[in-house]
This record gives C-alpha cells, structure tokens and sequence, in this order.
C-alpha cells in the first residue's frame, strides 16, 4: 500500500513539474500575439505616435530595455542591419517602457539613432512581453513575418535580404 501512494505521489510531481515547465515556456519563449493597432506609444519627448503612420512599410519591432544586457548588445547589430536596409521602406521601432529620462540619457550615452517609443500603457508585461529583447518584424499589411525572443545577430546579407523580400 504504501509503495501505491509513494507511486502516485511521484505521478502527481511530474504532472506539476510538467505543468510548471510549460507554463514557464510559454511565458518567457512563445512570443505573444499583440495588436499592434492598438499599442499607444510616444517619443520621449512627449509626442503620441500613430502606429498607422507606418502603415504600408516593413517594420522592424524591438520590445527593449535600457538596463537590459541582451537588447544593448544586439543594438550594433541591429544598426548595421539597418543601415543594410536604408533604401528599403523598412521602418525600425524600439518600444520600452521605460521612464523619458532613462531612454534619453541611454540615447545620449550610446549615441544609437534609433528611433525610441514608449508604450503608454501599465508595462510591456500587459501585453506579454515578458523576455527581452522581443522583436518582431512586420509585414507592410500589418501580418508578422517573424518574430525572435532574446537576442540575436541582426546584421546578415541573409537577415537583410529576408526582410527585403517581404513586400
């Protein structure tokens, strides 16, 4: 008797262990779907930015962070793989949600031309963003092409010639 219930105690461990692992796999490596639409989003100087103002464009999407180790390191990359794209209606937009301050004096530090937003709302976490960096990459009818939890090497002739083919 007591070998059955040490039995399904083992069971109903591995059921909860099981439950757990996927529970964490989904919330920090499955990218989350986001109406993007819908997100409201500002400079750091204040000024409200219409995500339908880059309707039409591939657009390149980063969820960062300024203190984020990861998104600071794929940044170069992602500059190079910008400047591999300048004559493609490519748009690269870098959404955090942190303070005016904090991304002005990183943008002061670093010296990246990116262009920086800041989602308006109560933290990327509302809208699944629980891994960063997170991008997306967007087709011009608003479609995600492809997406990438964590970061990454950006900067490839293959990387650059992927998103151009996205029309």
């Amino acid at each position: 008797m007591f070998q059955n219930k040490k039995r399904i105690l083992n069971i109903a461990l591995l059921v909860i262990a099981a439950a757990v692992a996927v529970h964490l796999y989904v919330k920090y490596r499955v990218v989350p779907e986001i109406a993007f639409s819908n997100m409201k989003l500002a400079t750091p100087e204040g000024q409200v930015v219409d995500w339908k103002s880059y309707q039409g464009k591939t657009i390149f999407l980063n969820f960062w962070g300024t203190w984020c180790p990861d998104c600071i390191r794929e940044m170069p990359s992602i500059i190079e793989l910008k400047e591999q794209l300048k004559n493609d209606d490519v748009v690269f937009v870098f959404v955090s949600d942190d303070s005016p301050e904090k991304i002005n004096r990183f943008r002061e530090r670093k010296g990246y031309d990116l262009n920086y937003l800041i989602y308006q709302g109560n933290g990327l976490k509302e809208l699944g963003i629980n891994t960063y960096p997170t991008t997306y990459v967007i087709r011009p009818n608003g479609e995600i092409a492809f997406s990438k939890i964590g970061s990454a090497e950006w900067n490839s002739p293959s990387m650059a010639n992927r998103i151009r083919s996205l029309k």
